[in-house]
């Protein structure tokens, strides 16, 4: 098993959304507009797990299991099972970023809602770590899971480590090599009910720390629930910390270094034959709307995927 670095996750975050509508396109087969259905944009019991300063996080609020049909529904007939091979294999190219196998390690017990987390890492010898909370569609399939992926990592010599914290198992991966002892992959079930996946066991450590503490936590953290409700429905809630907002979208210091932004906080929609980020940079006085970014900011245009 092979887990990609951080750049390649996030061009998988990013990317794969562009790619939903993508497909469709290439094949020039669309008979109707894209059917993925938009949600109420909220919070999901997993935000409770990722810091409210993270990086970047994504809730979707769309089964991805069920992604391959809805775009495979808006295509002729003759394309139908073209796009639908197709959006599996994003699907499954995302998750095999972070070392896992959707197909036959996820599909079948992963629940409806997927949450997704990058920020900065407290090693050394990475800029970043990577967080995914995943729900389960009875209370015994998580258990299979961890069984049967450790045993697997075993088999291929692995080292396998596990340490109990704050009355939680954490397993974790390590790779042992002349050079050096790196860490794989890193897991932890909570309440037999939430399987969390990260890039290492401190980026654990630390979501079940702040996952006791409401004030350090996105579930808990009321300027960002307040935002949320002026967002339109759709299918993934998407945060990005002031900082990263320059790093990754490249927005420019004089607006990122505010020290009354708070961030900004949108909602990815399914609207025809495009996908849409709705959102609002949120400073600590108030929302900026994307109708007035321009008005505010001149250089900033509108976040739209199409």
């Amino acid at each position: 098993m092979k887990v990609r670095p951080f750049p390649l996750v996030l061009a998988a975050t990013l990317v794969f959304l562009f790619q939903l509508t993508l497909v469709p396109k290439r094949a020039m087969a669309l008979s109707e507009p894209m059917l993925l259905p938009n949600h109420q944009i909220q919070l999901p019991q997993t935000a409770r797990f990722f810091p409210k300063d993270a990086s970047l996080t994504m809730h979707w609020m769309l089964d991805p299991k069920k992604i391959p049909e809805y775009l495979g529904n808006t295509a002729r007939s003759k394309k139908k099972e073209e796009i639908r091979k197709d959006s599996k294999k994003l699907i499954e190219g995302f998750f095999a970023l972070t070392g896992l196998n959707f197909d036959s390690e996820l599909a079948e017990w992963i629940g409806p809602r997927i949450s997704f987390a990058l920020f900065e890492s407290d090693q050394l010898d990475k800029s970043f770590g990577w967080l995914m909370a995943l729900s389960n569609q009875d209370e015994n399939s998580e258990k299979r899971f961890l069984q049967s992926f450790w045993e697997k990592q075993s088999l291929k010599g692995i080292e396998l480590k596990i340490n109990n914290y704050r009355g939680v198992d954490i397993i974790s991966g390590n790779v042992i090599t002349s050079n050096n002892n790196s860490n794989i992959l890193s897991t932890a079930l909570v309440n037999n009910e939430i399987l969390l996946i990260a890039s290492d066991k401190s980026v654990l450590q630390n979501s079940l720390n702040v996952s006791q503490l409401s004030k350090s936590n996105q579930s808990g953290n009321q300027e960002l629930r307040e935002s949320i409700q002026g967002l339109d429905d759709g299918i993934a809630l998407l945060t990005v910390s002031p900082k990263s907002l320059h790093s990754i979208f490249s927005l420019p210091l004089r607006i990122s270094q505010r020290e009354d932004l708070n961030g900004f906080v949108g909602s990815i929609q399914s609207n025809g034959r495009n996908i849409a980020l709705d959102g609002v940079f949120d400073f600590q006085s108030t929302a900026i709307e994307p109708e007035k970014y321009e008005e505010e900011f001149p250089s900033i245009n509108v976040l739209i995927i199409v």
